[in-house]
């Protein structure tokens, strides 16, 4: 049987075909296309991108398509915004990567041609590209803890949305996770890491020409920093102002005060930003500073060990990453001589906390009698106060202030001879720092380690010891050549060159000093203490 059909419209036609001899039936399915020109044209929809979607300017725009052929293959897509055609694509997936589209409203279409050239067009997609409205800041400003570079902020309008990042420069700081601080009303929300440290996080429903303000919560091993809040105004554009490419200016080094266990940098350097930082690379160790611009800065390199040469490589940079011209400038310094004793001395070491510079230390026994003296040269540390320890058995004692940092505790009924331990705990606003334990025994007036010759040493007399006004020397063996007075951080504080009448010590502050006495037949070292 050949069943004939007539008087079809265009179009595309399913049969069934049904064969039955009374007890068995079976039956098929064909499709017919029916067409004036004998081929079906091909069907392109666009997949993405959305509807009425938003780009900013600059961003690429991926158009992809679905396209299919009943009769035949597809061959070819093009791609139009309006009627200027963008580009093509002849292999499937159909899809192609529009750059460089123009700020405005644009009508995107796909045009599908088959093997047979017959072509249709897809639905229209109509996409907008805005001018960037992107506003960046660098800063170092905490409103809680602190950074020792810095971070970098940057708002961007994209529709009715503002993209927030926030992006931590501090290298010193590990497990790092970030927090978005609302400010009004106040909430807190986990940012998303893009990579690195980098975090963002897209705010929606926005209102152009509104007014928001947030800051980013760093949450890290050991504690935590948050930044200022930043305001910005929805759709604003700040283009170009974080645009820095200068780096830091007038950079200088030297080195400052050297001790047996610490050496001073004196580091400066100028930049539009406000901020410097520093890296100071000694060794294995790296040292990073945040500092002002145009302010001097001293930083106080510890723990070193005595009579040692070290090489200070150091670099300035401004927080965008920027290197000063002359950067690294490379210091040598040699640390000095330990004439610490169990007596009095300095030093940086800490059983708990740290010091940025360290702290002086001093024993004096009057008969039964041990005078402690602590004196913290940190000047990074406010609201101080001191407390002695004592180690076996445990205990903790208030110190009393004596002047700027200095403390000091007498405590009764020792035994000539007897050996104690004690460290001191100083507690100031934001943490506190314990110094090491040191040894002392009782009854001990410490000689200094550098006396060379005893005979000479015990032939100078230096008195009256404490002095107030002035000391003098006499020396019954050998003529005195020069005399120079040192604090206990190594800072020469007087000189004096064929000495015989007495000197004045009335302008230096009060402390333990040392005294490095010049003869015909050696050196000798004294120290006393100035009221």
């Amino acid at each position: 049987a050949s069943p004939a059909i007539s008087n079809l419209l265009a179009g595309v036609y399913k049969f069934k075909l049904t064969v039955s001899d009374g007890t068995y039936t079976d039956f098929d399915e064909v499709l017919v296309i029916v067409s004036a020109s004998g081929n079906l044209n091909p069907t392109v929809s666009i997949t993405s991108p959305a509807n009425n979607a938003s780009f900013k300017e600059g961003q690429d725009i991926t158009i992809t398509t679905i396209a299919n052929d009943l009769d035949g293959t597809v061959s070819l897509v093009e791609f139009f915004d309006g009627s200027t055609k963008l580009g093509e694509d002849a292999t499937s997936p159909f899809s192609f990567v529009w750059s460089g589209a123009a700020v405005g409203n644009h009508q995107i279409t796909a045009v599908a041609t088959d093997n047979n050239n017959g072509k249709s067009t897809s639905q229209v997609i109509t996409v907008s590209v805005a001018e960037e409205q992107l506003c960046s800041e660098t800063s170092s400003i905490a409103q809680q803890g602190s950074f020792s570079r810095g971070y970098e902020v940057t708002f961007e309008t994209i529709g009715t949305s503002v993209n927030i990042t926030f992006k931590l420069l501090d290298t010193d700081k590990t497990g790092v996770v970030a927090y978005l601080w609302r400010q009004s009303p106040f909430s807190e929300s986990q940012l998303n890491q893009v990579s690195g440290l980098t975090f963002s996080r897209t705010i929606t429903g926005l209102t152009i020409g509104e007014t928001i303000s947030y800051a980013c919560k760093f949450a890290f091993g050991g504690g935590s920093a948050v930044t200022k809040y930043f305001s910005y105004k929805v759709g604003d554009k700040c283009t170009g102002s974080n645009s820095d490419v200068a780096g830091p200016e007038n950079f200088t080094a030297s080195v400052g005060t050297v001790t047996a266990t610490t050496v001073q940098l004196l580091l400066n350097a100028t930049d539009n930003s406000g901020k410097v930082i520093y890296e100071i690379t000694y060794g294995n160790t790296v040292k990073t500073v945040n500092a002002d611009s145009g302010v001097q800065q001293s930083v106080i390199i510890n723990n070193l060990n005595p009579e040692t040469a070290y090489s200070f490589s150091i670099t300035a940079e401004d927080l965008s990453g920027n290197l000063a011209s002359n950067t690294p400038i490379v210091l040598q310094a040699t640390t000095i001589q330990n004439t610490n004793s169990q007596c009095s001395g300095s030093s940086s070491e800490a059983i708990q906390g740290s010091f940025s510079t360290g702290y002086n230390y001093e024993f004096v026994t009057n008969g039964t009698d041990v005078t402690f003296t602590f004196e913290l040269l940190d000047t990074d540390k406010v609201g101080v106060v001191a407390y002695l320890w004592k180690q076996t058995p445990f205990g903790e004692t208030a110190m009393t202030l004596v002047s700027g940092k200095r403390f000091s505790k007498t405590l009764s009924g020792f035994t000539n001879g007897q050996t104690i331990s004690y460290a001191c705990k100083f507690a100031f606003a934001g943490g506190l720092a314990v110094t090491k334990y040191l040894t002392y025994v009782v009854g001990s007036n410490c000689a200094p380690l550098s006396v060379s010759d005893n005979i000479l040493e015990k032939d100078i007399t230096l008195y009256p010891n404490p002095a107030t006004n002035q000391v003098t020397i006499r020396s019954k063996s050998a003529e005195v050549i020069r005399v120079e007075l040192y604090s206990t951080l190594g800072t020469l504080v007087k000189k004096v060159s064929n000495n015989k009448a007495p000197i004045n010590i009335e302008e230096i502050s009060s402390g333990l000093y040392l005294v490095k006495i010049y003869t015909e037949k050696g050196i000798v070292m004294k120290r006393f203490l100035k009221n």
